[in-house]
């Protein structure tokens, strides 16, 4: 199964704002094909989980921090984001993961 083709819309959309290289697909939750988590590659300890709320249309964005020392599971809500837009999704995983966009040549 592929995930949600608004899902796939937003990485592009991350992608294409903030560069390829930028962030990391970190998909705990590949079963679920409405969400999908990123992450920075050089500060993986925050995770954003974009999920796309069915016809509505509307993405919630979690910022996730790190659960118990030592786990790579992310369990602690930072922040909870209802975004509108492609670009209020990307702000947010901007903001919060710190993510610098990549030089474009």
């Amino acid at each position: 199964m592929q995930k949600d083709p608004r899902i796939i819309g937003a990485l592009l959309h991350l992608e294409n704002v903030l560069g390829r290289d930028s962030f990391v697909v970190t998909d705990h939750w590949e079963a679920d094909l409405l969400a999908v988590g990123v992450t920075n590659p050089f500060n993986p300890e925050a995770l954003a989980y974009i999920a796309v709320e069915g016809a509505s249309g509307q993405f919630t964005v979690i910022i996730e921090g790190p659960g118990k020392t030592g786990s790579d599971v992310f369990s602690k809500d930072i922040g909870r984001f209802q975004c509108d837009s492609l670009d209020d999704v990307t702000w947010v995983v901007q903001d919060f993961l710190t993510i610098q966009p990549s030089q474009k040549l």
